[in-house]
């Protein structure tokens, strides 16, 4: 969380009130993980939300070589 004091204020009297909310992103980190969704809906809403997103994103599925078949769709 960023604060933020107002412009022409002087030194001291404790921090300013929040302004924004920051969370660190690494590279690679997993931000939305789905199970039992139908994919071409999924694939819609993903595609609209990383667009909304102030990171470069990228959609990946998980394949089980057990049963043959993607995982999370």
């Amino acid at each position: 969380m960023l604060t933020r004091k107002p412009r022409d204020v002087r030194m001291g009297r404790g921090k300013g009130a929040p302004a924004v909310k920051v969370y660190p992103l690494k590279a690679g980190k997993i931000i939305f993980e789905f199970k039992n969704v139908n994919e071409a809906i999924l694939l819609k809403a993903l595609k609209s939300s990383s667009l909304r997103l102030p990171v470069p994103t990228k959609i990946v599925k998980k394949y089980d070589k057990r049963t043959d078949c993607i995982k999370g769709s």
